[in-house]
C-alpha cells in the first residue's frame, strides 16, 4: 500500500516571497493569502484534485494557526483583539480605545468594572474572554464606524452578530452593576464636599454663595425612527430626532445623576419632574445649597432649590442683566462634559458625533455607560482629564472612593 502523503508546514520550504510576506506581517498575516500563495507553489505535484486540495487545506490551517502568536481564520483575521500590538504605537492604541496603554485596559475591566472571565453574548451562542471584550466595547464608542469597519480596524474575524451582542452583553453588564451612582450618587453631597463646592463656585464670581451644582437637559440625534413614534421622537429647537437625558454636574467634574431615556419632544422642565431628583436631594442635603438651571426651566414651590435666570423684562433690567451675564460664564460649565470638543461624553466617544444612529440599536445604553466610563477616566486621571475640575479647581475622588461601596 503506497504511503499517503500529508502536508507538513513546520519544514516545508516556502517560496521567498511567501517567506519574506510572513516575516513582515507576522501579527497580520491572514491564512487565505498564505494558502493561495503555497497553493500555487504546491498544486504542480500531488496536490492536483480538487478533493486533495481541499483536505489539504484544512490540514494547513490548523499547522499553520499554530505557528503564530493568535489563531486565524480562513476568511482572515484573528479570533482575538491583539490588545498589546494595537498599543504598540501609543497614539494609535489611544485613538482605538480612549484609554492609556493595554495595562489601563485590563486594569479596568477586570478591577474597576469587574466583567466576568468570559463575557456571554445576550444569546447564549456567543462568548468572549474579558478583556477582549472591554476592547471591542470601548473601540465602538471610541469610532463612528459600522460594525464592519470595527471588525476590520481589530482584526476579527468575528461575525458582526457576534460582535454585536458582545458589545451589548458588556453594556448591559455595567447599566446593571453601576445604575444606581449613573442615575443620581448621592455620595457626594456630604456637608463638607458641599462647602467646597459652593466656596470654589463663589471664588469664580458666583452670586449665589451656596450654589454647587447644575441641572442641564442632554440631546443626542437618532435616525428617523418607524412613523408610529417620529412625532414624540422629533425635537422641534433641535430640528432632529433624538433621545433626551437629564444631568446634574457638580463643581468637582462628575455627572452624578443621568437620567432618561426621555422622548425627544420633551422640554428641560418635564425632565426634571420626570425624574424627581429634586425631592431626593431634598431629604440629603441641608436646605441653603441650591442648583442652577438654563431658562428652559421653571421655579415653582416644588422645586425650591432650583435657580433660574431671569426671564422677559426682569432679564433686560440693570439687576437681572448683571445676574444672567454673570451666571451664565459658570452655568456654560455644564455643557463641558457633553460637548463634542475637548473634554465631553461626544468627544472622548465619537460614537456619538454620527448623525445616523440607528433608533433601534441601545444608543441609550451606551450613552449612560459613556456617562459612567468619563466618571472612571476622572477618577483615575485626576482633574487633568477634566475641565470642569480644573476649572473649578477642585480634585476629583479618587478611583477607590470612587468604587467604594457600589
Amino acid at each position: 500500500m503506497a504511503h499517503r502523503w500529508q502536508p507538513d508546514l513546520i519544514n516545508l520550504d516556502f517560496p521567498g516571497v511567501f517567506r519574506h510576506v510572513y516575516a513582515k506581517k507576522r501579527r497580520q498575516l491572514r491564512l487565505q493569502a498564505a494558502i493561495n500563495g503555497m497553493m500555487f507553489f504546491l498544486c504542480r505535484g500531488p496536490l492536483r484534485t480538487k478533493r486533495r486540495r481541499s483536505r489539504w487545506v484544512y490540514q494547513a490551517t490548523l499547522q499553520l494557526s499554530s505557528l503564530i502568536e493568535r489563531p486565524l481564520s480562513l476568511y482572515g483575521g484573528f479570533d482575538y483583539v491583539q490588545i498589546d500590538s494595537l498599543f504598540g504605537d501609543r497614539d494609535t492604541g489611544q485613538a482605538f480605545f480612549r484609554v492609556r496603554d493595554a495595562v489601563q485596559l485590563k486594569y479596568l475591566a477586570a478591577e474597576i468594572l469587574q466583567l466576568p472571565d468570559m463575557v456571554r453574548g445576550l444569546t447564549s451562542r456567543y462568548c468572549a474572554p474579558r478583556n477582549d471584550a472591554m476592547a471591542v466595547f470601548l473601540a465602538r464608542l471610541a469610532a463612528p464606524s459600522r460594525l464592519v469597519d470595527l471588525k476590520r480596524k481589530l482584526a476579527l474575524n468575528w461575525s458582526t452578530g457576534k460582535l454585536s451582542s458582545i458589545i451589548n452583553a458588556v453594556g448591559m453588564h455595567l447599566y446593571r452593576r453601576f445604575k444606581r451612582i449613573i442615575r443620581l450618587d448621592l455620595r457626594w453631597f456630604s456637608l463638607a464636599r458641599c462647602q467646597a463646592y459652593a466656596a470654589a463656585m463663589a471664588a469664580k464670581g458666583s452670586i449665589l454663595q451656596t450654589l454647587i451644582g447644575f441641572f442641564d437637559g442632554v440631546t443626542y440625534e437618532i435616525c428617523r425612527p418607524s412613523a408610529r413614534v417620529q412625532r414624540c421622537m422629533y425635537s422641534g429647537h433641535k430640528k432632529h430626532h433624538c433621545y433626551r437625558e437629564q444631568a446634574l454636574v457638580l463643581a468637582n467634574g462628575l455627572i452624578v445623576s443621568m437620567f432618561g431615556p426621555y422622548k425627544g419632544a420633551s422640554n428641560d422642565q418635564e425632565l426634571l419632574n420626570w425624574s424627581r431628583i429634586l425631592p431626593i436631594l431634598d431629604q440629603a442635603l441641608p436646605p441653603t445649597y441650591l442648583f442652577y438651571g438654563d431658562k428652559g426651566y421653571t421655579v415653582t414651590a416644588n422645586t425650591p432649590r432650583l435657580v433660574v435666570p431671569f426671564k422677559g423684562i426682569a432679564a433686560q433690567a440693570g439687576q437681572g442683566q448683571f445676574f444672567n451675564a454673570r451666571m451664565s460664564k459658570l452655568r456654560v460649565t455644564v455643557e463641558w462634559p457633553f460637548g463634542a470638543k475637548g473634554f465631553g461624553i461626544k468627544s472622548e466617544y465619537a460614537f456619538f458625533q454620527q448623525r445616523k444612529v440607528s433608533a433601534v440599536s441601545p444608543i441609550w445604553l451606551y450613552w449612560a455607560c459613556s456617562t459612567l466610563l468619563l466618571n472612571v477616566m476622572t477618577c483615575l486621571e485626576g482633574k487633568a482629564h477634566n475641565q470642569v475640575a480644573r476649572y473649578f479647581g477642585l480634585h476629583p475622588p479618587t478611583i477607590d472612593e470612587y468604587m467604594q461601596g457600589i
